[in-house]
């Protein structure tokens, strides 16, 4: 999922998204997910390190609330600036939310 800059709103394209996690999750009851946060080299360690955080917080609270998905299926990781994709640093594929199996 992708964001705007400075932003941690998940946006109808971002729903859309989405709904490839929550029917991996409705036909896999077993598999919990971790949902990570990142940002771009906009504004400060601090600053992008907190949105990272409220990125993640943002799509988990979808989940639990939109899609009813149990939140102990579901953990927050974030990683500000610190794993960008590309080395621009305001590029729109750093500002995003990825998720990963947790074991």
């Amino acid at each position: 999922l992708y964001f705007g800059l400075g932003s941690s709103t998940v946006d109808a394209l971002n729903l859309e998204r989405l709904s490839i996690i929550v029917r991996l999750m409705e036909v896999r009851p077993e598999i919990k997910m971790e949902v990570i946060g990142f940002a771009d080299k906009t504004g400060n360690s601090a600053v992008n390190r907190d949105l990272s955080r409220k990125r993640a917080e943002a799509v988990l609270d979808i989940l639990v609330t939109k899609y009813n998905i149990s939140k102990d299926r579901l953990f927050i990781n974030f990683f500000g600036d610190t794993k960008l994709l590309s080395s621009t640093p305001n590029a729109a594929v750093n500002r995003r939310v990825d998720f990963q199996i947790a074991e």
